[in-house]
Protein backbone atom coordinates (compact mmCIF):
# COMPACT_ATOMS: atom_id res chain seq x y z
CA UNK A 1 0.00 0.00 0.00
CA UNK A 2 1.17 3.52 -0.71
CA UNK A 3 0.48 6.57 1.47
CA UNK A 4 -2.83 7.22 -0.36
CA UNK A 5 -4.07 3.71 0.40
CA UNK A 6 -3.57 2.35 -3.12
CA UNK A 7 -2.36 -1.20 -3.53
CA UNK A 8 0.85 -1.54 -5.49
CA UNK A 9 1.76 -5.02 -6.60
CA UNK A 10 2.77 -7.23 -9.53
CA UNK A 11 0.49 -9.49 -11.50
CA UNK A 12 2.12 -12.51 -13.13
CA UNK A 13 0.18 -14.50 -15.70
CA UNK A 14 1.78 -17.80 -16.63
CA UNK A 15 5.15 -16.52 -15.38
CA UNK A 16 4.97 -13.22 -17.32
CA UNK A 17 4.89 -9.89 -15.46
CA UNK A 18 1.80 -8.11 -16.83
CA UNK A 19 3.33 -4.64 -16.25
CA UNK A 20 6.41 -5.47 -18.32
CA UNK A 21 4.23 -7.05 -21.04
CA UNK A 22 2.01 -3.93 -21.29
CA UNK A 23 5.06 -1.66 -21.57
CA UNK A 24 6.66 -3.98 -24.18
CA UNK A 25 3.50 -3.82 -26.29
CA UNK A 26 3.52 0.03 -26.08
CA UNK A 27 0.19 0.03 -24.24
CA UNK A 28 1.51 1.87 -21.17
CA UNK A 29 4.36 4.01 -19.89
CA UNK A 30 6.61 3.52 -16.87
CA UNK A 31 5.64 5.65 -13.87
CA UNK A 32 8.46 7.25 -11.86
CA UNK A 33 7.50 5.22 -8.78
CA UNK A 34 8.76 2.10 -10.58
CA UNK A 35 12.30 3.22 -9.71
CA UNK A 36 11.86 1.56 -6.32
CA UNK A 37 10.58 -1.67 -7.80
CA UNK A 38 12.58 -4.86 -8.35
CA UNK A 39 11.35 -4.80 -11.99
CA UNK A 40 12.65 -1.31 -12.75
CA UNK A 41 15.36 -2.40 -15.20
CA UNK A 42 13.01 -4.69 -17.10
CA UNK A 43 10.33 -1.98 -17.30
CA UNK A 44 12.77 0.67 -18.54
CA UNK A 45 14.29 -1.70 -21.12
CA UNK A 46 10.80 -2.58 -22.40
CA UNK A 47 9.89 1.11 -22.59
CA UNK A 48 13.06 1.97 -24.53
CA UNK A 49 12.31 -0.81 -27.02
CA UNK A 50 8.73 0.46 -27.48
CA UNK A 51 10.00 4.01 -28.01
CA UNK A 52 12.31 2.79 -30.75
CA UNK A 53 9.44 1.02 -32.54
CA UNK A 54 7.21 4.17 -32.24
CA UNK A 55 4.05 2.16 -31.72
CA UNK A 56 0.76 3.00 -29.99
CA UNK A 57 1.46 5.36 -27.05
CA UNK A 58 4.89 6.13 -28.52
CA UNK A 59 3.69 6.78 -32.10
CA UNK A 60 4.13 10.57 -31.82
CA UNK A 61 7.13 10.51 -29.49
CA UNK A 62 10.12 12.63 -30.45
CA UNK A 63 13.24 12.48 -28.37
CA UNK A 64 14.33 15.87 -27.09
CA UNK A 65 17.94 16.71 -27.89
CA UNK A 66 20.23 16.75 -24.89
CA UNK A 67 21.79 20.15 -24.34
CA UNK A 68 25.53 20.12 -23.94
CA UNK A 69 26.70 21.59 -20.67
CA UNK A 70 29.69 23.84 -21.13
CA UNK A 71 31.77 24.22 -17.97
CA UNK A 72 32.32 27.83 -16.95
CA UNK A 73 35.95 28.63 -16.45
CA UNK A 74 36.92 30.93 -13.64
CA UNK A 75 37.97 34.26 -15.04
CA UNK A 76 40.85 34.82 -12.67
CA UNK A 77 42.04 33.78 -9.28
CA UNK A 78 40.65 35.64 -6.30
CA UNK A 79 43.02 38.22 -4.86
CA UNK A 80 42.90 39.02 -1.20
CA UNK A 81 42.47 42.66 -0.23
CA UNK A 82 43.25 42.74 3.47
CA UNK A 83 42.48 45.84 5.52
CA UNK A 84 43.51 46.41 9.11
CA UNK A 85 40.47 46.59 11.39
CA UNK A 86 39.73 46.84 15.07
CA UNK A 87 37.17 44.32 16.37
CA UNK A 88 34.71 46.25 18.52
CA UNK A 89 32.20 43.53 19.43
CA UNK A 90 31.50 39.81 19.02
CA UNK A 91 27.95 38.72 19.79
CA UNK A 92 26.76 35.39 21.19
CA UNK A 93 25.35 34.38 17.78
CA UNK A 94 28.82 34.89 16.21
CA UNK A 95 28.22 38.24 14.51
CA UNK A 96 31.11 40.62 14.81
CA UNK A 97 31.57 44.36 14.35
CA UNK A 98 34.76 46.11 13.29
CA UNK A 99 36.09 49.60 12.70
CA UNK A 100 38.53 50.46 9.94
CA UNK A 101 41.92 51.30 11.49
CA UNK A 102 42.73 53.77 8.69
CA UNK A 103 39.69 55.93 9.48
CA UNK A 104 40.10 55.59 13.25
CA UNK A 105 41.60 59.08 13.67
CA UNK A 106 38.67 60.64 11.79
CA UNK A 107 36.21 58.74 13.97
CA UNK A 108 37.96 59.87 17.17
CA UNK A 109 37.82 63.50 15.99
CA UNK A 110 34.12 63.14 15.13
CA UNK A 111 33.39 61.67 18.57
CA UNK A 112 35.30 64.50 20.31
CA UNK A 113 33.36 67.10 18.31
CA UNK A 114 30.07 65.38 19.11
CA UNK A 115 30.85 65.19 22.84
CA UNK A 116 31.92 68.84 22.88
CA UNK A 117 28.67 69.85 21.14
CA UNK A 118 26.56 67.79 23.54
CA UNK A 119 28.49 69.27 26.48
CA UNK A 120 27.89 72.82 25.23
CA UNK A 121 24.23 72.21 24.34
CA UNK A 122 22.92 69.32 26.44
CA UNK A 123 19.77 67.65 25.14
CA UNK A 124 16.47 68.44 26.81
CA UNK A 125 14.98 65.34 28.33
CA UNK A 126 11.90 64.15 26.41
CA UNK A 127 12.48 66.46 23.45
CA UNK A 128 13.36 63.55 21.16
CA UNK A 129 11.61 60.19 21.12
CA UNK A 130 13.64 57.82 18.92
CA UNK A 131 11.92 55.09 16.93
CA UNK A 132 13.41 51.69 16.20
CA UNK A 133 16.30 52.03 13.72
CA UNK A 134 16.79 55.80 14.22
CA UNK A 135 20.33 57.11 14.58
CA UNK A 136 20.89 59.17 17.73
CA UNK A 137 23.33 59.74 20.57
CA UNK A 138 23.08 58.04 23.93
CA UNK A 139 24.84 58.26 27.26
CA UNK A 140 26.61 55.00 28.08
CA UNK A 141 27.30 53.57 31.59
CA UNK A 142 30.75 55.21 31.55
CA UNK A 143 29.06 58.65 31.40
CA UNK A 144 30.25 59.37 27.84
CA UNK A 145 28.06 60.11 24.81
CA UNK A 146 28.18 57.66 21.88
CA UNK A 147 26.49 57.18 18.54
CA UNK A 148 23.56 54.81 18.88
CA UNK A 149 20.84 53.19 16.86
Amino acid sequence: MDKAGNFIGWLHIEGVNLSVALVEQALSRVHFTAERSPYCKALLAAQDAAKQRKEKVWSHYEETPVEEVVPVLEEKERTANYKPVFVTEITDDLHFYVQDVETGAQLEKLMENMRAEVGAHPPVEGSFVPRRGDFCIAKFVDGEWYRAR
